[in-house]
């Protein structure tokens, strides 16, 4: 109801399904898609993708050219770990510091976590985070971002620091609620 899905695509529900229903659901996949259909994905046990089936649900309808939609629960930073497509453990930081030297030192030490960093911070900062993060984790770090979740202008990326920096310039995006999921590579 929330983002009024009914009647005009096909959901589905992909709790417990079984290997022929899966085969099923791949087929209408591409038949939807090749009329530019929409379709709509939901899970009842949870957060969908995070800790629950779904991913190579939303990778597929990815691939075949499906714009992505989410609508957010309680939580951006779980819908947002959930839509990077990555498997937990996700080490939530949230808000670094102000100052800029405290806020460098923060980045650095979570270099070392074991885990996808996801970071937020005030609309006006975006940009500097993302700066910031170039210069501690270098520019081909890989991340997910986030951007106005469930909101007319949401936004998703995955790719480079660089091209994320790049990518949000282009679009204009300077000033806006986000999260921001560093990749852990060795996962």
């Amino acid at each position: 109801k929330a983002i009024d899905l009914k009647p005009r695509c096909q959901i589905f529900n992909l709790d417990n399904l079984k290997e022929f229903e899966k085969k099923l659901i791949q087929t209408k996949f591409h038949e939807i898609a090749q009329v530019g259909g929409r379709i709509g994905l939901f899970s009842d046990m949870g957060m969908p993708l995070l800790f629950d089936p779904g991913t190579e649900w939303v990778e597929l309808a990815l691939r075949l050219g499906f714009r992505l939609r989410c609508e957010a629960g309680p939580t951006s930073w779980g819908t947002a770990c959930a839509l990077s497509l990555w498997e937990p453990p996700f080490f939530i930081q949230g808000f670094l510091s102000q100052k800029t030297d405290l806020r460098l030192q923060q980045l650095t030490t979570l270099r070392s976590i074991s885990a996808h960093i996801v970071l937020m911070d005030t609309p006006y900062r975006f940009q500097s985070l993302i700066r910031a993060c170039e210069e501690i984790f270098g520019a081909k770090q890989v991340a997910f971002l986030a951007w106005e979740i469930s909101s007319k202008n949401e936004y998703y990326f995955w790719g480079t620091l660089s091209e994320l920096q790049q990518s949000t310039l282009k679009k204009g995006l300077k000033k806006g609620e986000f999260v921001l999921i560093l990749k852990n590579s060795s996962l």
